[in-house]
């Protein structure tokens, strides 16, 4: 009777030992699920704010303000007006020069820092209580003024760190600078001993019209423009989220320019002679996904019906049709294998046909809109050649 009461008990404490491991394992399970819970709302909260859109954030500086300033004003070059918003065509910039007695005497410099101004009519005359002019650019040196009336150089580097969180901004850090954008301002922070020695805002035009511009996910979109010696324009590129897409001109020794569509160079791209604005090409090529179809000398060939450089063509089989600088058809004809065949046809820059040459029967037609020089240049070159006039 003893033995099978101590059996009951035996086999009591066996179902609660079970009972109780089992509640223990649900609540693990549980816990487990929780923490899983909330680490999967934490990727999603670390998400969301990584892809938050910019804030809008108020003038950093009324222009009304400039006239009470202590200042030198002057011109702004067009190059360096440019480099604002590709969208400024018209109007002219100044810059105010900020004298900072204060400044002058610790550092020997007079000036504490610019604000540099757009004016929208060339014509008016440019004074500093002008209410048209628009702030583009303040660069401060000293504390001569507040941006946000609060923000100078001298703050330390936790109350400019506060701010552009506190105002939305989007910012990173390299080295001793401190990089922040809203959707209508950037700005440029340099520390030293974590105080505030250097700032530059300025101002951001439209998303489409905005020059060296990074977006939200640090991608390059649109133009950007590269600046060299005495502030020359020495490369311009076109990105389509951080891919090359679009114009694009580089000055390396010779400059060059053309087009490119993801990533690759597509159509016509253009070596020059001296400066580009001059529009002399030296060498014309056509190029589709990254490949040269065929290269031209127009600078030496479009002034004969006898090409003195010719063609070079990279295909068995190519039409080859060559636009002059302004786009109007230069030339016209087929290669097979290197070599022109059939008739090839010859246009000024209005696009007028100047003469036919068949290689075929070597004979050339010129027409009425072939001018002497054209004709004789060609007759010099013509080297057995039938030529017929009319």
């Amino acid at each position: 009777m003893d033995l099978k009461r101590d059996e009951q008990t035996i086999v009591s404490i066996f179902i609660l030992c079970v009972l109780f491991s089992c509640s223990n394992s649900g609540e693990d399970n549980n816990s487990t699920l929780e923490q899983k819970v909330n680490v999967h709302d934490t990727i999603v909260k670390t998400q969301s704010s990584l892809i938050k859109e910019r804030t809008i954030i108020s003038e950093p500086f009324k222009s009304k303000d400039i006239e009470s300033l202590y200042f030198t004003s002057g011109g702004v070059s067009k190059a360096e007006g440019n480099e604002f918003c590709d969208s400024l065509e018209t109007g002219i910039f100044g810059k105010y020069y900020l004298i900072d007695e204060d400044f002058s005497e610790k550092t020997g410099e007079g000036v504490g820092g610019t604000i540099t101004v757009h004016v929208k009519e060339e014509n008016i005359g440019w004074r500093a209580d002008d209410t048209t002019q628009t702030i583009w650019k303040i660069h401060l040196l000293s504390d001569v003024v507040s941006v946000w009336d609060s923000v100078h150089v001298g703050n330390t580097r936790e109350y400019i760190e506060r701010f552009y969180k506190e105002h939305g901004a989007t910012c990173r850090r390299e080295s001793e600078m401190y990089f922040c954008e809203f959707e209508n301002y950037s700005v440029e922070n340099k520390f030293e001993k974590d105080r505030l020695v250097e700032m530059i805002v300025t101002r951001l035009c439209d998303k489409e019209n905005r020059i060296n511009y990074i977006d939200s996910n640090n991608l390059k979109q649109g133009k950007w423009i590269t600046k060299g010696y005495k502030n020359k324009v020495v490369k311009i590129e076109t990105f389509k989220n951080d891919t090359l897409n679009g114009y694009w001109f580089n000055w390396d020794g010779m400059q060059e320019d053309g087009n490119y569509s993801k990533g690759k160079k597509d159509g016509y791209f253009r070596v020059y002679y001296g400066d580009r604005s001059e529009l002399v090409v030296m060498q014309l090529k056509y190029i589709a996904n990254d490949s040269i179809i065929w290269s031209g000398a127009p600078a030496a060939d479009s002034e004969s019906a006898f090409p003195v450089k010719g063609f070079k063509v990279y295909k068995d089989s190519v039409l080859v049709k060559a636009p002059h600088v302004n786009g109007e058809l230069w030339y016209k004809g087929l290669f097979i294998e290197n070599e022109p065949k059939g008739i090839h046809s010859i246009f000024d820059r209005n696009g007028k046909l100047l003469a036919r040459m068949n290689y075929k029967d070597s004979t050339v037609r010129f027409t009425n809109q072939a001018n002497d020089e054209f004709i004789e240049t060609s007759k010099m070159m013509s080297r057995g050649w039938d030529l017929h006039y009319k």
